[in-house]
């Protein structure tokens, strides 16, 4: 495709290069956002972007409580991958002293986080990943074809599940 329709940043994640945002909302400008422009300013890739959604959620992950984007940037700043700061993060919850070590430095500045943030065992989640670089889809064979809406039918449902009047529902 040349271009995706959504307001759901997730779209990069699994793979969106060029996405268009505020298609449908008249009272703000479409923006388009390009992997290539995230790549170059902000060395935000694919992989890095799925690790963000490790560390602050996404639709696969709740995150990591206590951590917001900021600590999140430095987190993948300092540690080559996830692996690297959940066995580090291992250490420093197990009473390891790390002060001195590789990462002496970001310890001094992360410290105070050190008794609010927990990282599950599973930290981090190979489903996450595989959720977004191999995600499920519709494998139909057939050809598609072009339909007529049932335009009653999308009536009635629309009418029946946001209680809209017919008016309305028309006039939409």
């Amino acid at each position: 495709v040349d271009g995706i329709i959504t307001d759901d940043s997730d779209i990069f994640l699994f793979g969106g290069t060029r996405v268009y945002k505020n298609m449908f909302n008249q009272s703000k400008y479409v923006e388009c956002y390009l992997t290539t422009d995230l790549e170059k300013e902000y060395a935000l890739h694919r992989k890095k972007l799925i690790s963000f959604a490790h560390l602050l959620g996404s639709d696969y992950t709740e995150g990591i409580p206590g951590i917001g984007p900021v600590t999140a940037l430095e987190i993948l700043t300092e540690f080559g991958t996830l692996e690297e700061f959940g066995d580090w993060w291992t250490q420093v919850q197990t009473g390891v002293d790390v002060s001195s070590g590789n990462h002496a430095a970001f310890y001094k500045k992360f410290r105070k986080q050190a008794t609010k943030i927990f990282l599950p065992p599973t930290f981090p989640d190979t489903r996450v990943d595989t959720a977004y670089l191999e995600p499920e889809a519709d494998r139909d064979p057939s050809t598609f074809q072009w339909g007529i809406p049932d335009l009653h039918g999308v009536r009635n449902f629309l009418m029946a599940t946001i209680g809209w009047s017919q008016e309305r529902t028309d006039e939409v």
